[in-house]
């Protein structure tokens, strides 16, 4: 636990992020729509295991529906492993704490009157008089 969280106050988007960018450091070597590969074992006699980050990004959730007409976002042989940043749907509750500071989330939260960045919020119909998607389903899934 942080300095920070033991005053009770938010860990900074640095302070979330930091063990993602150290491991991005020693050695990423793809980076699609929000997927790193960050690591990868080749050692003679041993199956290369690779393992996967998932960012929360727009590119990378969907708001409040499953559908088998959605592409994965990685593909994986047995043993590779992924870890997927997930973002809670509750987070609009406290902005300052949970959304101000983490640029991915801050671009999933995105809506005013110009642009919403998730204009899917569901999966009601897309010209549903609450917006697209008709606001049914409220949890964001990562992945």
């Amino acid at each position: 636990m942080s300095a920070r969280e033991d005053a009770g106050q938010a860990p900074s988007s640095g302070e979330r992020r930091a063990f993602l960018k150290s491991a991005i450091a020693a050695g990423a070597s793809t980076a699609t729509l929000g997927v790193s590969q960050i690591s990868s074992a080749d050692e003679p006699g041993i199956p290369a295991q690779k393992h996967y980050y998932v960012r929360a990004l727009p590119e990378t959730v969907h708001w409040g529906y499953f559908s088998k007409n959605l592409k994965p976002l990685v593909t994986i042989e047995s043993g590779d492993f992924v870890s997927i940043e997930t973002v809670t749907h509750r987070a609009g509750d406290d902005v300052a704490r949970m959304v101000t500071g983490d640029s991915g989330v801050e671009q999933i939260y995105h809506w005013d009157k110009a642009k919403k960045t998730i204009d899917r919020r569901g999966a009601g119909a897309m010209d549903a008089k609450n917006g697209a998607g008709a606001g049914w389903g409220s949890h964001i899934c990562s992945g």
